[in-house]
């Protein structure tokens, strides 16, 4: 029997997927469900459809630690989301004001709601290349970098310190991961 999520084939009889985990039925189709481009099933074959059924992305998520396999893009995007996180506790401006030189980091310079909305955009991207839902890493990335274009909008170039830098290259990295890891899905799919 194939499983319908990824298409591998089991044992018949088989309750689980060897290869994804997903539940089997001995009422299942006994041939490999096409998958991989936009509007086919999630799953192993990509994750380059947006899918929003929160079930479906908690097995896709679950599977991961059945079978761990793990992609370059997706240590690409968990460093970035590691530096990122440490880069908020580096300075991210630096000034002198009348002879005093000042500085401070995201949490000193930011309202709590700004660093959690942050900070939930980088476990959102962690989670999702875990659940390898390309597309949600790629919003999550985007709207990761656009909390970088807030901080610059608000800083003086020159006053921008090291903190604010790395925030930009792990937002890049997260950025350019999942876009790498949507490519390579869609190459396999």
């Amino acid at each position: 029997m194939f499983c319908p999520k990824c298409g591998a084939q089991n044992p018949d009889g088989s309750p689980f997927c060897a290869s994804c985990g997903a539940q089997l039925n001995a009422q299942q189709p006994q041939q490999p469900v096409n998958q991989g481009g936009f509007g086919q099933p999630m799953g192993n074959a990509g994750g380059n459809k947006l899918n929003l059924n929160p079930a479906e992305i908690i097995n896709d998520f679950l599977a991961f630690f059945k079978n761990p396999v793990v992609t370059i893009q997706q240590i690409i995007i968990w460093a970035g989301c590691g530096l990122l996180l440490i880069s908020t506790f580096l300075p991210n401006y630096s000034y002198t004001l009348l002879g005093i030189k000042v500085t401070g980091n995201l949490w000193s310079t930011r309202h709590g709601i700004y660093c959690v909305l942050l900070l939930l955009f980088v476990l959102a991207a962690a989670f999702f290349s875990i659940a390898k839902q390309h597309i949600c890493t790629i919003g999550a990335a985007g709207l990761i970098f656009f909390f970088w274009i807030l901080d610059i909008a608000t800083k003086d170039y020159y006053s921008a310190a090291i903190g604010l830098w790395i925030f930009f290259l792990s937002s890049v990295a997260i950025c350019a991961g999942a876009i790498w890891g949507f490519i390579e899905a869609k190459k396999k799919g």
